[in-house]
């Protein structure tokens, strides 16, 4: 167990062997910045743990000091986080490269241990540490050659939109046309997920609020398409890339967005199917049993690297 963090970010592109690509870019959401033609460079992005790793496989529910109910691996793991690991330690694990297109490790802190516990706020790194597991329970099958993964930390606040561009054009350039590529991302204090079929020009739009602006992520994301199609010499069959919002279930609190995209994306991946309007249960809400699912896939998946 690591009690220091590597830098985690890596950028992401495509290599074109030394070509500039000149793209007309989209009308940007924002009125104010210039419009035109722009070029980018696409660059090729021993602790003894008292028996708690075996509690954390373990289903059965208990009922917390705290008064709430928590399935026994979370209050498990809460417990070893608060207990046993020290102030900014973390775990850690290794990423393969199939996974977002580059091999590095990545780390869970015991903060976002504890957030994951409370059903606090999804970190980032909690956020990609679930598509690893989700990429795990399905790799090497027939339904992991469906799906292709981008990395979140590359694709959300925190980047220039030209970052954004390149690091999500460069998961779409790998994709295939029977493939479908997850994307999920946070604008700034938001967490959403595209499901994007390049070759037929669509994106599917899960959000859990469904009143979030997406001018800007929508700028992105055509942009990148329209990079994918001129790299691939395909031509498009509409003038704009088709959007489709999906009617999925609605968060309920204002902090559940995360778990919502995890249970987004376990659907997806579960039933093996690359159409996402069929892939998503239209209910109003996710229980918290259902959302309670997702916790505890990921924590048994952390418990195997404590």
């Amino acid at each position: 167990m690591t009690k220091k963090i590597e830098s985690l970010i890596v950028l992401e592109g495509i290599e074109e062997k030394g070509k500039r690509i000149e793209v007309e870019l989209l009308d940007k959401p924002k009125h104010k910045e210039k419009k035109g033609k722009e070029v980018m460079k696409m660059n090729e992005p021993e602790l003894d743990v008292l028996k708690e790793r075996d509690l954390i496989k373990m289903p059965t529910e208990v009922v917390c000091e705290s008064t709430s109910t928590l399935p026994l691996a979370l209050k498990s793991i809460l417990r070893y986080a608060e207990k046993v690991m020290e102030k900014d330690s973390s775990i850690t694990f290794s990423l393969p490269a199939d996974l977002f297109g580059v091999s590095r490790k990545t780390s869970v802190l015991r903060e976002e241990i504890v957030d994951l516990c409370n059903m606090n706020e999804v970190k980032t790194f909690t956020l990609v540490a679930y598509m690893m597991y989700l990429y795990s329970s399905v790799s090497g099958s027939k339904e992991n050659m469906q799906y292709v993964f981008v990395d979140p930390s590359l694709i959300s606040s925190g980047n220039t939109q030209e970052s954004r561009i390149r690091n999500l054009c460069s998961r779409l350039m790998v994709s295939k046309p029977d493939q479908v590529v997850l994307a999920p991302f946070n604008p700034g204090g938001h967490w959403a997920l595209l499901a994007i079929n390049a070759y037929e020009d669509t994106v599917f739009y899960l959000d859990s609020l469904r009143t979030t602006s997406k001018a800007t992520t929508r700028y992105v994301t055509d942009t990148a398409i329209a990079i994918f199609h001129s790299q691939k010499n395909i031509n498009k069959s509409r003038k704009q890339t088709l959007w489709r919002t999906v009617k999925c279930p609605l968060q309920v609190g204002s902090t559940t967005c995360g778990y919502y995209v995890m249970k987004y994306m376990r659907e997806i991946v579960n039933r093996g199917s690359i159409v996402i309007s069929d892939s998503i249960d239209t209910r109003k809400s996710y229980s918290q049993a259902e959302l309670d699912e997702v916790r505890v896939e990921l924590v048994e998946f952390l418990g195997s690297y404590m």
